[in-house]
């Protein structure tokens, strides 16, 4: 949560899919992280962009395929 509010003082974009690279996590855990910090009224997101996805379900440990 912390890299996430510092990445939003610096520029208000956040690119779920770079964040999740640079600190290792997957790209939903940094959407889920972002909401809980709007939810609590660290962030406030203020726009969404989306594209179609690949299909792949993501919450599904690639342990567990």
């Amino acid at each position: 949560g912390d890299e996430i509010c510092r990445l939003v003082g610096e520029n208000s974009d956040i690119d779920p899919e770079e964040i999740s690279q640079k600190i290792g996590v997957s790209s939903s855990t940094i959407i889920s992280l972002t909401l809980a910090l709007h939810r609590q009224g660290k962030i406030k997101i203020k726009s969404i962009r989306a594209e179609q996805g690949d299909n792949i379900n993501t919450e599904i440990c690639d342990c567990l395929k």
